[in-house]
């Protein structure tokens, strides 16, 4: 499990970090991802999308597994092989926690903190460098955007349109599949079943996370096929070529790590 290191100039002045560049190792046994509403139109193409319960609240997720342990969208070496790279992965190796009094503190994870080599985290005058900012920057409007994210998941779950989500799912052609635990999903018949003023109620972010996520269970056979070509790549060469993403998207962007509108 990743160890996540509050930064101070005191302690981390003359150390550096790993930057990602690509490459996430850190999500390697994530089953799914946090995602934003701000992000549903570059996750659609790409991602299966549902909802956990974390604490008793409901937020929404794009699946990454099919089997609970390996991450289709990472290759062997950890890079990410899909053409949209969701907003709290690229904020890796960074995180913003709650501290002492109410206060948050900018963490790294300890696989990326580095006294070797790496980018500065500090400069000469104890600031956080440049680099570090603009990561800082683009957690606090992830935050932001993640606060909006779970009213929206919040007012769905209050009007009753999530429901528990037996998705079974199979990896080959013999696998007899199993059903994958503690995922929800939109009630479409709840939608179907709205009042006029329940609909106003819900009208803007509420809704859209509801469509996208019907949409989305579209790519669920995607799932499958990106599992069957990862082992058949695997078994080949002994790792997953990074072009694999263009089997499924088409496309290649690498302009993305700080844009939610493009």
């Amino acid at each position: 499990m990743t160890q996540w290191i509050a930064l101070s100039p005191q302690q981390h002045r003359h150390h550096g970090f790993l930057a990602a560049d690509g490459d996430y190792p850190l999500a390697m046994g994530w089953p799914h991802v946090g995602i934003l509403v701000a992000e549903l139109g570059q996750l659609l193409p790409h991602y299966v999308l549902g909802f956990v319960r974390d604490g008793g609240v409901c937020r929404p997720v794009a699946l990454l597994t099919l089997d609970g342990q390996r991450n289709l969208y990472l290759n062997s070496d950890g890079r990410w092989i899909s053409s949209y790279v969701p907003a709290w992965v690229r904020a890796l190796p960074f995180r913003v926690a709650e501290a002492a009094h109410g206060k948050q503190a900018l963490c790294v994870a300890s696989e990326a903190l580095t006294e070797a080599g790496g980018t500065p985290l500090f400069d000469s005058k104890d600031q956080l460098t440049l680099a570090v900012k603009r990561r800082l920057a683009f957690l606090q409007r992830c935050q932001h955007l993640d606060s909006v994210t779970r009213d929206a998941a919040h007012a769905l779950d209050e009007a009753g349109l999530i429901e528990p989500w037996p998705l079974q799912v199979k990896q080959t052609a013999d696998d007899p599949g199993h059903v994958m635990e503690g995922l929800y999903r939109i009630r479409r018949d709840g939608l179907r079943q709205l009042s006029a003023e329940a609909l106003e109620t819900l009208c803007g972010d509420p809704l859209e996370l509801a469509f996208a996520q019907q949409f989305s269970t579209y790519r669920i056979s995607q799932l499958g096929e990106r599992a069957k070509l990862i082992a058949s790549a695997e078994q080949t060469t002994g790792a997953v070529g990074d072009n694999l993403d263009t089997v499924f998207d088409g496309s290649d962007d690498d302009d993305l790590i700080f844009d939610f509108d493009t």
